[in-house]
């Protein structure tokens, strides 16, 4: 394998884990600030059509792809930095799957025929969603800033 190889899946790491730390970011600084101040019925009935329609194609191979990159890059070019980063791009991943996506699942199943059942749904998922998200989000940033230091590194001691 060229020499080369370890620096380009650290970078395609780096552009995938971007993309997911932005859209997670995203939702952290638009989305759930947006929602906060909207009905419960309008949080509830839009993070349910958010989570049925973030699961595409598009979305799976960013979301999966961020991490097994950052662990390949990490196993072809060995550093601290790289494993720092496949470990906070795993964590992002573990973080989504252990606590976003089942409150999205709890959202999706909950009673919302009355407005004390909109109103538990969304007390019961926005504080907890909101909390995890922000924690991916930060885990996310840091896993694409880890390898940038170490290509960056790389550049400059070349």
């Amino acid at each position: 394998m060229a020499p080369t190889t370890g620096l380009w899946v650290l970078a395609a790491a780096v552009v995938l884990g971007g993309v997911l730390a932005g859209v997670y970011a995203g939702f952290a600084v638009g989305v759930v600030p947006g929602l906060a101040r909207a009905s419960d019925g309008t949080l509830v009935e839009t993070m349910q059509r958010i989570n049925q329609a973030i699961v595409n194609p598009a979305f799976m191979v960013v979301f999966f792809g961020a991490p097994l990159l950052a662990v390949v890059g990490a196993v072809l070019r060995t550093s601290t930095l790289t494993v720092v980063g496949a470990v906070l791009a795993v964590a992002t991943l573990v973080i989504t799957i252990a606590i976003n996506v089942p409150l999205n699942d709890a959202l999706d199943t909950a009673p919302t025929a009355t407005l004390a059942q909109l109103a538990d749904a969304r007390a019961t998922f926005e504080g907890a969603w909101t909390r995890a998200n922000l924690l991916r989000t930060l885990t996310g940033l840091l896993a694409v800033t880890a390898p940038v230091a170490e290509l960056v590194r790389s550049a400059i001691t070349r």
